[in-house]
């Protein structure tokens, strides 16, 4: 059994910092992706195959980029499905307050 230190004060900060930014960039990239399949919808047309390959590309990038921006910044457990982590499944830190106890009991 590994026995993971307390963070202080000023790295529990750090790790909030971290988390916010993440969830920021997830988002965005996740409102990217819809809009370029969207755009490749009626962009492309007049191509099946474009529209299909716009699709699933945007998909794709977004779900690279969910799986590099959304962990903890502490121990870089996948957050997977939830959007508002209150306290990270892996190390147990508390990363929103906001969300404590929201999808925590998954």
């Amino acid at each position: 059994m590994v026995l993971i230190r307390q963070p202080n004060a000023d790295e529990i900060k750090a790790f909030r910092q971290k988390y916010r930014r993440n969830r920021r960039i997830a988002w965005g990239v996740i409102f990217a992706a819809i809009v370029a399949m969207i755009t490749s919808v009626f962009v492309l047309a007049d191509d099946a195959n474009l529209v299909t390959i716009g699709i699933v590309g945007s998909m794709l990038v977004a779900g690279i980029a969910s799986t590099v921006f959304w962990k903890c910044p502490r121990c870089k457990t996948l957050f997977g499905s939830r959007w508002r982590v209150g306290t990270c499944p892996g190390c147990g830190v508390q990363l929103d307050d906001r969300a404590r106890n929201a999808r925590d009991t998954d």
